[in-house]
């Protein structure tokens, strides 16, 4: 009876244990779902700084047979430092800035407060609206930012130009409107195209926002 006892004990002990070190199993090239905190870090490559982030997982997982327990993220969008999220991507052998052995290139991260959505460069700055960022694409240009949908199609501009530059601005030759200026520089935004019909809910959303983002911007 006492041999009995110990070996279901050990039995148990054993099934424990294995099932401690049991790392689950993912694959690259398929779509895949997981939860971490997100790490961002800024590098310097070919002579530019660049920023990365890496999804720093819950536990440890397998993929493809290695065992690992962070992964560098592929977005087109800034991710916020030290922030709690799911990310749903595809499994890539990477080839990114880290020597991370895998990435994940994303198609959505759930947590929209991971998401940045203040830009700013020497002059101004400006902020989009949190709830538009899974949707939106901002692009820093010479002293301004590109604006559009999620499909790269640009919206509108916002740029900061000198009070003479600003003053030759013609309607004739663009569609713009002042936002703010000071005793030496005026930002404008530039339409890029007029929202029609056939316009996305993408589009749609991002400019039923505009004032929003036009009150966001700040002169330095």
């Amino acid at each position: 009876m006492r041999k009995t006892k110990i070996l279901i004990i050990f039995t148990l002990v054993i099934l424990i244990l294995t099932g401690c070190n049991k790392n689950e199993k993912y694959e690259t090239e398929k779509t895949t779902t997981l939860k971490g905190k997100i790490i961002t870090n800024t590098i310097t490559k070919d002579g530019k700084k660049e920023n990365i982030s890496i999804l720093e997982l819950e536990k440890e997982i397998s993929i493809d047979g290695v065992i690992t327990d962070k992964i560098e993220i592929e977005y087109d969008k800034n991710l916020k430092n030290d922030t709690e999220t799911t990310i749903t991507g595809i499994l890539k052998e990477n080839k990114g800035s880290t020597n991370l052995k895998y990435s994940i290139k994303v198609d959505s991260v759930d947590n929209i407060l991971s998401y940045i959505n203040t830009f700013s460069n020497d002059l101004f700055s400006i902020a989009i609206p949190a709830k538009l960022m899974k949707i939106v694409n901002v692009k820093e240009i010479t002293n301004g930012f590109i604006i559009g949908s999620s499909n790269s199609k640009e919206a509108f501009k916002i740029i900061a130009l000198t009070n003479n530059e600003y003053k030759k601005l013609s309607k004739d030759d663009m569609d713009f409107e002042k936002i703010k200026s000071n005793k030496e520089y005026t930002v404008v935004l530039i339409y890029s195209n007029e929202i029609g019909e056939d316009a996305t809910k993408e589009e749609q959303l991002l400019y039923e926002e505009i004032d929003n983002i036009k009150s966001s911007v700040k002169l330095k």
